[in-house]
């Protein structure tokens, strides 16, 4: 153990931990010395600065090692949550590495732009007590965040965020328009994913029960993420949709095509 004595009452130390904690020690008279010991992952410190009388820096460093074999510290995370990125529908998994002399208790939580929340080991989520948490199904969760809280008897240390990435993903679109045949209809959806994402526009003639691809005669930028229609006459009634491909393949939502 290192004990390292400060006789001005400085904090300039910059051997001294950030992270550190106080303790209370008392003599035999049962008398306090008050804001003296500070406990950090890198040893005892002993700060003369508000010393009752009478106390010496000597008998402060001997109380200060005779405490050390109870010290402990807040865990410490030696490898924080990495962000990922996984295709559509797929599993991902986030993990810590915590450093602590005692027990350690872990609690996921995720961030959806509404605030921290606790996981519970429901649903897609499993192991959210552990220090590895898994996601059995990725669907809906682009761009959500998660972190772990871990705790030992001597604190609470929280790990940085950690950005779940679904590959690919329909961020909007397409939406249901209204046109006046023969006019121009067109419909775009907006996605993200890898440089390598691909589309194909599909339209339904019966309600959305069957799908082909919307390709030649009126459609154009049937591989693109804007489907244009050159004339909607006889169109009425059909469905668009856009099936995008990465890591993953996912339809968008189908939008009706309304031709007055």
């Amino acid at each position: 153990m290192k004990v390292y004595t400060d006789l001005s009452g400085s904090n300039t130390d910059q051997t001294w931990s950030a992270q550190a904690q106080q303790t209370t020690i008392l003599n035999t008279a049962n008398q306090q010395y008050p804001r003296n010991i500070t406990l950090s992952t890198q040893g005892v410190r002993v700060n003369r600065l508000g010393v009752a009388v009478g106390f010496s820096i000597d008998a402060l460093i001997a109380a200060a090692v005779a405490l050390e074999p109870t010290l402990t510290w807040p865990p410490k995370i030696t490898t924080q949550p990495a962000s990922g990125t996984t295709h559509i529908a797929g599993p991902a998994s986030f993990n810590v590495v915590v450093n602590s002399e005692i027990a350690v208790t872990y609690q996921w939580q995720s961030n959806n732009g509404g605030g921290w929340g606790n996981l519970s080991n429901a649903g897609v989520y499993s192991n959210v007590d552990t220090a590895t948490m898994h996601i059995s199904n990725s669907i809906g969760l682009n761009g959500y965040q998660f972190r772990c809280v871990i705790t030992n008897a001597s604190g609470v240390t929280t790990s940085s965020a950690a950005t779940l990435t679904v590959d690919p993903d329909v961020v909007s679109g397409p939406a249901d328009l209204t046109v006046t045949a023969p006019a121009v209809a067109t419909f775009t959806i907006v996605s993200s994913g890898t440089p390598s994402l691909t589309y194909q526009w599909q339209v339904s003639t019966d309600g959305g029960s069957t799908w082909s691809s919307a390709t030649g005669g009126v459609y154009t930028g049937d591989t693109t993420t804007t489907l244009t229609i050159t004339n909607s006459t006889g169109l009425n009634g059909n469905k668009y949709r856009c099936t995008v491909i990465g890591l993953g393949t996912i339809h968008s939502n189908a939008a009706t095509l309304t031709v007055l």
